[in-house]
């Protein structure tokens, strides 16, 4: 971290071990501009950013940090104080029965605003469309099959869902074909509720959900790593705000 020129600060494993293969098949070398991916193992980012933030203190460290974070969309019902995780395609759904926020991480407030020319920038996903690195990676490949790792559980069931949004297959199908489940269930309910379309950003978003729901992280991005590696480059496109990310630090 203090020698290196650029600083990556990322959550997880899983952005860890895929973001110097993304940036490989974006044509860069992190080694070449100097730069250290750092795992903090969580939302930890204002820790260690007091030691770059020279808008805090005249003594900060002077480094290009770029902080990739996830949003983590939270509801609660209306009755109560317990906010849970909230899948990015049921947001906003039902607001008389829950109460939402498309970010649960205060990061993103306070530094997602940042003057271009700020040695501190922060890179996330688009507010009320998705919610993790795994859920926006499907999003951005939804009918990738090689995704599908051997550790992803409904392997044969994301396949399936992947296949008939090639085939532009109704959203009927996509509800037909989705294993017996709480998430199953709600995606019914909203249907029956007149509150879901048949449409190309509903069936990615059900796909993407599906895998969320399916992956043990530590496994997927091990196996995703490899994936990125040897399959062809630009098979697997990377989450524009990690390609953002990417560009901007090797700039």
């Amino acid at each position: 971290m203090f020698f290196a020129q650029n600083l990556i600060l990322v959550e997880g494993i899983a952005e860890q071990l895929v973001i110097p293969e993304f940036a490989s098949s974006m044509g860069y070398n992190l080694a070449d501009s100097h730069t250290s991916i750092i795992n903090i193992g969580g939302r930890y980012f204002n820790h260690f950013l007091k030691l770059f933030d020279t808008q805090r203190s005249e003594f900060a460290l002077i480094k290009k940090v770029a902080c990739i974070t996830d949003l983590d969309p939270v509801r609660k019902n209306v009755n109560s104080t317990d906010w849970k995780k909230c899948l990015p395609i049921l947001l906003n759904a039902q607001s008389e029965v829950y109460e939402y926020k498309q970010t649960s991480n205060l990061l993103i407030e306070e530094y997602i605003n940042n003057d271009e020319d700020s040695f501190i920038q922060l890179f996330t996903q688009d507010k009320g469309k998705s919610s993790t690195f795994e859920y926006e990676l499907v999003l951005k490949n939804p009918t990738c099959e090689q995704l599908v790792t051997p550790s992803v559980s409904n392997a044969t069931e994301i396949k399936d869902l992947m296949k008939l949004l090639k085939e532009n297959d109704p959203l009927e199908k996509f509800v037909t074909r989705l294993g017996k489940n709480k998430f199953k269930d709600e995606i019914s309910n909203l249907i029956t509720l007149e509150l879901l379309e048949d449409s190309l950003n509903v069936k990615q978003n059900i796909i993407a959900s599906r895998y969320l729901l399916s992956i043990s992280k530590g496994e997927a991005a091990q196996e995703l790593a490899y994936v990125i590696n040897t399959n062809d480059k630009g098979l697997i496109k990377p989450p524009d705000y990690i390609s953002e990310a990417i560009s901007w630090i090797c700039r």
